[in-house]
């Protein structure tokens, strides 16, 4: 091999991995020019941010209040169907108890034109048996929370009783004087309104004339016919 060959082959240190030449001090320099731009948008980017973080959060809380709002109106649906229910149920119910109590007024009224004591066994028995009917009746009744009106010596109520006549007597004005058909109610609703007879107070005589000459009294004419 010949120097010139020898000497072509030599491997410069400073060379790169290619073989290139090496790169100058000034060429390998990192200049400031060449470093990453500033960015005059990055303030904007954060306004931006901060803008759309507010809008979601405002965002959740109207959707939260939403859903409270639905879950207080879905609340208030509930409490009304429940009531509606029970308003249905109780009416249907008060409905059943006056096609019955029809019957209960016959139990009383047969009860009362029987006599108190029956000389015959038989009629015994049977009156025995029907106050057994109408002591059951109404303790069936009382087990649904039904319960008699109260009506006779009582003042008027026209939220209790119905007036079927009006009747004079000694009685105060609107007094309960009698009970025709006795009412009901459950629970302090009134279910039937008790049919009464009211009184319209003590008959009052008629007013004289003015002027008129009333006649000598009793005592005058008792001693105007004594000698």
């Amino acid at each position: 091999m010949t120097s010139s060959e020898t000497n072509s082959h030599k491997v410069d240190p400073a060379a790169g991995p290619d073989g290139s030449a090496p790169a100058s001090a000034e060429q390998g320099a990192v200049r400031p020019e060449d470093e990453a731009p500033a960015q005059p948008g990055a303030p904007a980017t954060e306004s931006a941010l901060a803008k759309r973080a507010a809008e979601l959060e405002e965002e959740q809380k109207r959707t939260h209040d939403r859903l409270l709002r639905t879950a207080a109106d879905f609340e208030n649906f509930k409490r009304r169907s429940r009531t509606e229910l029970t308003d249905s149920v109780r009416r249907a119910e008060d409905k059943v108890v006056c096609d019955f109590l029809p019957v209960l007024d016959n139990i009383e009224r047969a009860l009362a034109h029987v006599e108190v004591e029956a000389t015959d066994p038989a009629v015994k028995s049977l009156v025995d048996g029907m106050r057994m009917v109408h002591k059951q009746f109404v303790g069936l009744l009382g087990r649904y929370g039904i319960q008699a009106v109260e009506a006779l010596a009582t003042p008027f109520d026209p939220e209790k009783h119905e007036a079927i006549q009006q009747q004079a007597s000694d009685e105060p004005k609107g007094t309960v004087l009698r009970e025709l058909q006795r009412g009901y109610s459950r629970e302090g609703k009134l279910v039937r309104p008790a049919m009464v007879v009211v009184s319209q107070g003590p008959v009052s005589p008629p007013p004289t004339e003015a002027g008129a000459d009333p006649g000598p009294s009793d005592d005058a004419k008792g001693e105007a016919t004594d000698p």
